[in-house]
């Protein structure tokens, strides 16, 4: 990649195939290191702070998350699937960024009252207004770090947010261990921000030029506005049930809520961020050849599946134990809580991967369209499920997720293109079987064992993988799926 031209795309096939299998390896160890340091953080400060304190930084997460979405416009993913972007026109995108982020910015500063007066919570005024300069870092952030990606520098990438989350860690302990109670949440989220700001742009060989809108830059707006509506979408799906509770539950509630949805979501997230970022970019310079896009996506489809599915299984169905070892007896309240979120999560490999099918193939505007539907049946789920309380919420939501809304984006993005649902039907039979028995197992395991948390918990554990690779492995598909799994370590190892 030349250093003068970082918008340069020129690998030939076997040198994507290379740098693909090398950036998944390491991005699945800085997402390992990222889990390992995102949940000791949590254990720690679920010691140190109690479940009113999150509550209150997680009535205005989705505030800022709202505005951060809306400043970001879609531009990353516009600049990772363009294969023909020129320097005018990411410069133009960035001041687009930039200027949306500093106009939302000062917004979310003088909107600070209204979020206070939403929660009857005075404390979040303030808490609105510490955090909203991480709006205009996003922003700023969006260009170099879409570059990287563009370019399948994944380590880079890595290197950039494993040592952006553990200096935001270091701090964010440091401050509660000192007394700073929920302001040690803020200082985590703003170090951890401001570093992956400050080495994006050092890693980052591109600056921007002067202000200006260049040729060619409409369609990528275009382009980005589609993406931006979707994820507005989805956002609003995967946060309006933060809202609802805070506003009808109250702090408390909201404190074990969210603490049950960071403890399910966080390792999810730690999982697919890496594959669609390795996807997006590949299948991009796939679009051409449909035979290697289907088995490429098939492929990561399956990978992501198996590696999450039997830990979220085998954590849901032990939930009261693991609660119990990890937060201490005053978080045991949220266990029916992390169960329904924890079984909601098996499909979301699934639903992240329609995200892949449709950005790569152009498909913004139709990805767009299913986005808004999905996010509107999320929160009717979110609002029914909120009349049984919280545990409904988590319970009406996750069913919602798992056989309306995931289905639903299945359909439509394997409607057209090189993917059919024929395709991914058969390509998950061999892991819903293994799934089902790793399942029965767990649920032995919890029902009947003896002894402490932490023996329970390594049983279920250990068992759910044990029999999800067993009875994958007795199935033609699954041991095609361990054969192909075996040849990327290989050639990993030789690429190395």
């Amino acid at each position: 990649m030349s250093r003068a031209d970082p918008l340069q795309l020129s690998l030939d096939g076997a040198s994507m195939r290379r740098r693909t299998v090398n950036g998944a390896s390491v991005t699945a160890a800085a997402q390992a290191i990222r889990f390992c340091l995102q949940m000791g953080t949590q254990l720690v400060l679920a010691r140190l702070l109690d479940p009113a304190q999150f509550g209150l930084i997680a009535m205005v997460a989705p505030v800022l998350g709202l505005v951060i979405a809306i400043s970001e416009c879609g531009f990353g993913q516009a600049i990772v699937q363009r294969s023909d972007l020129t320097h005018p026109q990411l410069s133009s995108l960035f001041w687009i960024s930039a200027g949306m982020g500093g106009a939302l910015t000062l917004l979310a500063v003088l909107c600070a009252p209204l979020v206070a007066a939403f929660y009857a919570e005075p404390r979040t005024q303030w808490v609105t207004v510490a955090l909203a300069g991480l709006i205009l870092l996003s922003s700023v952030t969006l260009v170099p770090m879409a570059l990287l990606n563009r370019q399948m520098r994944f380590t880079v990438l890595a290197a950039i947010e494993v040592t952006g989350i553990f200096l935001g860690v270091a701090s964010g302990i440091a401050s509660a261990w000192m007394g700073a109670g929920y302001w040690a949440l803020v200082i985590m989220q703003t170090v951890n921000c401001a570093t992956v700001t400050t080495l994006a742009w050092a890693c980052c060989h591109w600056r921007p030029g002067r202000p200006a809108m260049a040729p060619g830059v409409g369609a990528l707006i275009r382009f980005g506005a589609h993406i931006l509506g979707s994820n507005l979408a989805t956002y609003l799906s995967t946060s309006a049930d933060q809202v609802i509770v805070g506003a009808v539950n109250g702090k408390v509630a909201l404190g074990l809520y969210d603490r049950s949805y960071n403890l399910v979501v966080k390792p999810l997230m730690q999982l697919m961020a890496p594959a669609s970022r390795v996807a997006v970019p590949l299948l991009s310079r796939l679009q051409d050849a449909p035979e290697r896009y289907g088995r490429a996506y098939l492929m990561m489809l399956q990978l992501t599946t198996a590696l999450c599915v039997p830990g979220l299984l085998a954590a849901g169905i032990a939930a009261e134990p693991l609660i119990l070892l990890l937060l201490g007896p005053k978080w045991l309240a949220m266990a029916p809580v992390f169960f329904w979120i924890s079984l909601g999560g098996v499909v979301s490999a699934l639903s992240a991967s329609t995200y892949w099918l449709f950005t790569t193939q152009s498909r913004s505007a139709e990805q767009m369209r299913f986005s808004v539907i999905v996010a509107v049946i999320s929160v009717m789920a979110f609002g029914l499920g909120s009349l049984w309380g919280v545990v409904g919420v988590a319970r009406v939501s996750a069913l919602s997720f798992m056989f309306v809304q995931t289905p639903l984006l299945v359909l439509a993005a394997t409607r057209r293109g090189p993917v059919t649902l024929g395709m991914v039907l058969r390509a998950l039979l061999p892991l819903t079987a293994a799934g089902l028995a790793a399942a029965a197992v767990a649920v032995g395991v919890v029902r009947y064992a003896v002894g402490p948390p932490w023996l329970v918990l390594a049983a279920t554990f250990t068992l759910a993988y044990a029999v999800f690779l067993l009875v994958l492995v007795l199935q033609p598909a699954g041991r095609q799926l361990v054969s192909n799994a075996r040849a990327m370590l290989v050639e990993r190892k030789a690429a190395a």
